[in-house]
């Protein structure tokens, strides 16, 4: 995810009521080492309507990427 991407999400999740944080250099599944921007929340509902988006458990939270 481009880091701009991210930021409209975290933007838009913040606006809504949500709590969202940014996380710059984070290491997915199956991404051996290399990193990418991903958006940490509480509730996977909070991100709506964007498409293309990987998703890993962070115990309580949830990061897309």
């Amino acid at each position: 995810m481009t880091k701009q991407r991210a930021n409209k999400i975290v933007k838009q999740v913040i606006e809504d009521g949500g709590e969202a944080e940014l996380r710059e250099n984070y290491s997915g599944r199956c991404m051996y080492g290399k990193t990418t921007v991903g958006v940490v929340v509480s509730n996977r509902g909070e991100v709506d309507n964007q498409r293309g988006l990987r998703w890993d458990n962070m115990g309580m939270r949830h990061i897309c990427y």
